[in-house]
C-alpha cells in the first residue's frame, strides 16, 4: 500500500477534467498494488476509466518515485469472456490470476465465522 499523494491527485482530477466514478475508493488515500506478488518494475493501481474506452487513468510508484499515466488495457480476455482488467503490458499474469491476499483471508474467515459476519451458521 502506498499514500496517495493529495496535492497531485487534486491537480490531476481538475486538468483531466474527468473525476473516478466512485470518490469513495479514494476516501483512505490510499493505492494498493493491483499486480501479482513478485513483479518487477512499479507497483500499479487502476483509479479510473480514461476518455478513451480502450484506456484508464493509472497510478505508477516505485520504491522514490510516482507517476500519474493513462494506458491502454489489455487486450487478453479469459476464455469465460472476462477482460483481463490490468493495463497492455503488465508483467507476470492476468488479472483473473492475481491473488489478492487481504480478498483471501476475508472470504475464508466468512466461510469459517459466518456468525461474526452477521450471517447465519453452518446448516
Amino acid at each position: 500500500m502506498k499514500l496517495l499523494p493529495v496535492r497531485d491527485v487534486l491537480a490531476l482530477l481538475k486538468a483531466n477534467r474527468e473525476e473516478p466514478y466512485d470518490h469513495a475508493e479514494f476516501a483512505d488515500g490510499y493505492v494498493c498494488c493491483e499486480l501479482a506478488e513478485g513483479h518487477d518494475g512499479d507497483h500499479a493501481d487502476f483509479l479510473w476509466d480514461g476518455f478513451a474506452l480502450d484506456e484508464g487513468q493509472w497510478f505508477l510508484w516505485g520504491e522514490e518515485e510516482f507517476r500519474f499515466t493513462v494506458l491502454r488495457w489489455c487486450p487478453a480476455s479469459h476464455p469465460e469472456g472476462d477482460a483481463c482488467g490490468l493495463y497492455d503490458g503488465h508483467p507476470l499474469v492476468h488479472a483473473w490470476d492475481v491473488s489478492d491476499p487481504t480478498s483471501d483471508a476475508l472470504l475464508q474467515d466468512l466461510i469459517e465465522n459466518p456468525e461474526k459476519w452477521g450471517l447465519p451458521g453452518p446448516l
